[in-house]
């Protein structure tokens, strides 16, 4: 089972002078050369001085007056900073006749890389014959082998659950080759679906074309993450790769930014027929401005590529209506395949593992600071807040009062700003430091339900407090808080690995009751302790249920998902392993 697709790359200039502009590493060339117009494309290898090679298929294309268009193709391996085209593309005045429009000339190159070597950056993480333990399937892209766990990429991707786990005769070898792609891509590839930061502006492309031929979900998400927030390409080449690669968010992203007549032009493609449906929409229902601000409508009258814009959606609106049916027969279709497959009895497990991973809790602890000044002036019943700090998505503070001629010493825990019932079970210890190596300390259990103090009412008496603790009208207070168990703080989770995920899993890790499927060589090539846990000689190595304890089951999510490569650390992350 293969499937082969090649890259594609498009470059457009208008040229209002006959001369060499360079896009990146390619570029386009023309000359006036015995009366003829010379038409080239040049490629330039990398500076590092090593050797390179770029196979490539190339069509030039020139457009002139009423639709007349010219074009030549051919096919040439680049093995050196070179120029290959054609010396008589065209006469000379046939191109100024039929081909120049008020001076300026529209030419196309488009280029197919088939295959490339020396462009390559360094790798970060390895797939070679190192990996062989980590790994149960051996992977071949052009003669170079990817040692690779089947379950891993099948919990990643449709097409390789289909064709390493599914019933083709690819399921059953230790060897399986993969026709089409570029190893250097397949391994960036690779690296991005193993949670490394393997993404940048030269490979982001050939990532996206693999992870579009084999339906990667989180490399989706991530290479649209990088082209959102990092990267410098252009807005009409995020919004060529936003359309060819189905990536919704930096579409509507690109969208927002073409605001002017002249942002419309920058983005149209040589052919309006390959603008992606939305955008004609979105450019119908909006006003766009040149010198002035002119609705659409008066646009279309004085812009011919406007106008083709209106056509088009006219051509698109008669279609959706044609097919609308059709989609409405076959979704109900599939909602009956749906509830067939619902229907499907789950095999119970017989096995039951009772033993527990004996591991030191990962304790969630933090320590709150405050320096309260003007102490001796406090106004009786007057709650006073140290700084609020944020530990563990969980907001608390130090909080002190004079009560009944006592210093009274809280701690403050609020619940998230969502309505959603929450509950923090704590263990406080209460600490002011005096001159001379005083101190006070107190200790307590409380279950937080709602925003609110807990403490110590008579923590001091005031004149004590006064005179032993106060350093020149200051007072330093210290909270030791552990979290002990919480709910109702936890953030939404990306990736799924519950019993959903049974098929792509080979045990069962418990914690704290949550059970999480996942696969034994997947963690231990992630983890030392996995490794030993999972693979060595502990009894746990043998159980299809393993019980972790000391850990909270919402940290435990998020650490896998950011294991399997998800994007979910925020400021509150926090990792075990």
């Amino acid at each position: 089972m293969t499937r082969s697709q090649q890259r594609a790359l498009t470059i457009k200039l208008i040229l209002l002078k006959i001369h060499q502009i360079s896009t990146n590493r390619l570029c386009i060339e023309l000359k006036r050369l015995n009366e003829h117009l010379a038409y080239y494309l040049h490629i330039r290898g990398p500076e590092n001085g090593i050797k390179w090679s770029v196979e490539t298929k190339v069509e030039f294309k020139v457009y002139g007056q009423n639709k007349k268009s010219k074009a030549h193709t051919f096919d040439y391996r680049y093995e050196k900073d070179e120029g290959c085209g054609y010396p008589d593309f065209l006469e000379w005045e046939e191109m100024k006749k039929e081909y120049l429009i008020d001076g300026s000339l529209t030419v196309e190159a488009h280029v197919q890389l088939i295959e490339s070597s020396g462009f390559s950056k360094e790798k970060i993480r390895k797939f070679d014959e190192s990996n062989k333990d980590d790994s149960d399937v051996i992977l071949v892209v052009n003669k170079k082998e990817f040692y690779v766990l089947r379950k891993f990429l099948a919990a990643q991707s449709s097409f390789f659950k289909a064709l390493l786990l599914g019933n083709f005769a690819e399921s059953k070898k230790l060897k399986v080759t993969l026709t089409g792609i570029d190893p250097d891509d397949f391994h960036y590839f690779l690296e991005v679906l193993y949670g490394e930061l393997a993404i940048d502006e030269n490979n982001v492309e050939g990532i996206l074309l693999l992870v579009d031929m084999y339906d990667a979900k989180t490399a989706t998400r991530r290479c649209e993450n990088f082209l959102l927030k990092e990267s410098k390409k252009s807005l009409k080449k995020k919004l060529e790769m936003a359309t060819r690669y189905h990536l919704e968010n930096l579409k509507n992203n690109c969208m927002e930014k073409i605001k002017t007549k002249e942002d419309v032009r920058s983005v149209l493609p040589a052919n309006i027929n390959d603008l992606d449906h939305n955008i004609f929409f979105y450019m119908s229902d909006n006003e766009f401005t040149g010198s002035e601000t002119l609705p659409i409508d008066l646009l279309l009258e004085k812009d011919p590529i406007l106008k083709q814009i209106e056509l088009k959606i006219d051509a698109i609106t008669e279609k959706l209506a044609e097919h609308g049916q059709k989609f409405n027969e076959i979704s109900d279709k599939l909602q009956s395949i749906e509830n067939l497959t619902a229907k499907i009895s789950k095999i119970d497990e017989d096995v039951e593992a009772k033993d527990t991973v004996p591991k030191q809790a990962a304790e969630k602890s933090f320590i709150l600071k405050h320096v309260f000044e003007n102490v001796e002036h406090f106004v009786k019943g007057r709650s006073y807040e140290g700084g609020s700090e944020n530990h563990f998505n969980v907001v608390s503070c130090i909080a002190l009062q004079r009560l009944n001629d006592h210093l009274a010493c809280f701690v403050s825990i609020r619940g998230p700003k969502e309505e959603v019932k929450w509950e923090v079970e704590t263990k406080v210890d209460i600490k002011i430091d005096g001159p001379n190596q005083i101190s006070k300390a107190e200790s307590c259990n409380h279950c937080f339900e709602k925003n609110e103090g807990w403490g110590f009412p008579k923590f001091l008496e005031w004149e004590e407090m006064k005179n032993e603790y106060l350093v020149d009208g200051k007072l330093t207070v210290e909270a030791h808080v552990q979290l002990i168990e919480s709910s109702g703080f936890s953030k939404e989770k990306i990736r799924k690995f519950d019993e959903s995920n049974k098929d792509d899993s080979d045990v069962v890790l418990v914690v704290n009751k949550k059970e999480f499927y996942v696969l034994r060589k997947y963690l231990a090539a992630q983890s030392s302790f996995f490794k030993a846990l999972l693979l060595g000689d502990s009894a746990e190595s043998k159980k299809p249920k393993v019980t972790l304890a000391g850990i909270d089951p919402d940290d435990f999510h998020y650490f896998l998902e950011v294991l399997h490569g998800e994007l979910a650390i925020d400021e509150d992350a926090r990792t075990f392993f």
